[in-house]
């Protein structure tokens, strides 16, 4: 019984043609690789763990970003909290020495954790704010003196030791600072070592030191 053969309306010449193409494609490719679909495994499998390592990566770097926001959060709520009392603690402090208005101030308010932080006063007489930058040397270890204090009362200590605080300071100033110590002895002691007749005169108990062959003497 004779076949019937089909050539979708083909010369013979083309389907020779078509299948010399063919042949060069596929000598083109090179040998098989039998382990191909074994290979393929494997790196669906390396693939598979490489993109497990990234999830988790992703996870830990968003839980990470998270922490460092609360973090943040937490540090710009407690510099808020600490600025806000030690300035309420230094107009406090202010008004024990000088008649008028002082405060702290940040030089970026929008951005308190990177701002400079600086001092403003005005006069009771005075039109105008005035800046640490511009009074005199007296004023401004008063008002050191002051800042300093206005953040040891956040905590307060139970006594405090200073060391010719005062040297920098004319008669006039000595006895601001003499009554600012005197009214802060209210809540806490203070050992002063000084030559200052304003500071000995405003003080509970006054020892003197000499020095002698022998050593020093009270």
């Amino acid at each position: 019984q004779m076949g019937t053969a089909y050539f979708d309306g083909k010369e013979k010449g083309e389907l020779e043609e078509l299948a010399k193409e063919s042949e060069l494609k596929l000598n083109s490719l090179g040998n098989v690789n039998l382990k191909a679909p074994e290979l393929f495994e494997e790196k669906k499998k390396e693939l598979g763990e490489v993109q497990g390592k990234v999830d988790t990566l992703s996870f830990e770097r968003t839980a990470v970003i998270s922490l460092m926001d609360e973090i943040e959060h937490k540090k710009l709520s407690i510099f808020s909290d600490t600025f806000t009392t030690v300035n309420m603690h230094f107009k406090k402090l202010f008004g024990m020495v000088f008649r008028g208005n002082g405060e702290l101030v940040l030089d970026e308010s929008d951005n308190p954790l990177e701002s400079g932080l600086s001092m403003r006063v005005r006069g009771e007489n005075e039109k105008r704010d005035r800046y640490l930058e511009s009074m005199s040397g007296g004023e401004k270890t008063l008002l050191s003196l002051m800042f300093i204090f206005a953040m040891q009362m956040k905590k307060p200590a139970p006594f405090y030791i200073l060391d010719e605080a005062e040297a920098s300071l004319d008669k006039s100033n000595a006895l601001k600072m003499a009554d600012f110590l005197k009214q802060m002895s209210k809540n806490a002691q203070f050992i002063v070592i000084t030559h200052s007749d304003a500071i000995l005169s405003a003080a509970d108990v006054v020892l003197g030191v000499s020095k002698g062959d022998d050593g020093s003497k009270i």
